[in-house]
C-alpha cells in the first residue's frame, strides 16, 4: 500500500488526496511581423551574438527554462491553496522587527 504525505502541513494523506500542478516558463509575445523582417539574415545575427557571448563582450542570457512542480495535498490544504494560490494572505501577515 503507497502512503501519501501532504506537501504543505506534512500531515498523512488518508482519505481524498489532491495534486497540483504547476510550471513556470518565459512568456513570449512576438511583436507583429513586418515585411522587413523577412529581409534579414537571422542566422547571422545569432552567429554574431553567440561570438558575442563567447568572447566575454556581452553576458550569456540567464536560465529562463520551464520548471515543472507537483504537490499531493489534504483535503483542508487544497482549500486553502484554491482560496489563495498564490499566498498573498500570507504575505500580509508578516510583521517585521522595527529593529
Amino acid at each position: 500500500m503507497r502512503h501519501f504525505t501532504c506537501d504543505l502541513c506534512g500531515d498523512s494523506i488518508h482519505d481524498d488526496r489532491y495534486v497540483v500542478k504547476m510550471e513556470i516558463f518565459a512568456a513570449f509575445d512576438p511583436d507583429e511581423l513586418k515585411e522587413s523582417d523577412f529581409d534579414s539574415d537571422t542566422l547571422a545575427a545569432v552567429s554574431e551574438q553567440i561570438a558575442a557571448i563567447e568572447s566575454g563582450i556581452v553576458e550569456a542570457p540567464s536560465d529562463s527554462s520551464a520548471q515543472r512542480f507537483r504537490f499531493d495535498l489534504c483535503e483542508g490544504c487544497r482549500t486553502r491553496f484554491a482560496d489563495d494560490p498564490l499566498a498573498r494572505d500570507a504575505m500580509g501577515r508578516v510583521n517585521f522587527s522595527e529593529n
